[in-house]
């Protein structure tokens, strides 16, 4: 089952083309590694995945009830918390997003 898409995505800023014709189909059961060096746009595209960006151009689809996230990138994991623990962690809402 096709759970999330993307189609002729490209990014860049100041005139700089981080990344340009992405186009991808992810499946239940997939597994992918996105590598590369610093700089080529590895976190942007990812931003962009998670809903936190948009691209230059092209699109992205979630499918049949998908979500994405991103777990931010930061140094520090609350002690007595598995990584499996941690990484849950980007599914639930930010701070900022509750209502108050």
């Amino acid at each position: 089952m096709l759970v999330f898409s993307g189609n002729n995505l490209a990014k860049g800023y100041g005139g700089r083309t981080l990344f340009e014709g992405v186009s991808f189909e992810l499946y239940q059961g997939d597994r992918v590694g996105l590598v590369g060096p610093n700089g080529v746009g590895k976190s942007t595209l990812l931003h962009i995945l998670a809903g936190l960006d948009q691209p230059d151009t092209g699109d992205v689809n979630l499918h049949a009830g998908a979500r994405a996230a991103l777990l931010a990138q930061q140094h520090e994991i609350q002690p007595g918390r598995s990584l499996f623990e941690e990484a849950r962690t980007a599914l639930q809402p930010s701070p900022s997003a509750t209502a108050t």
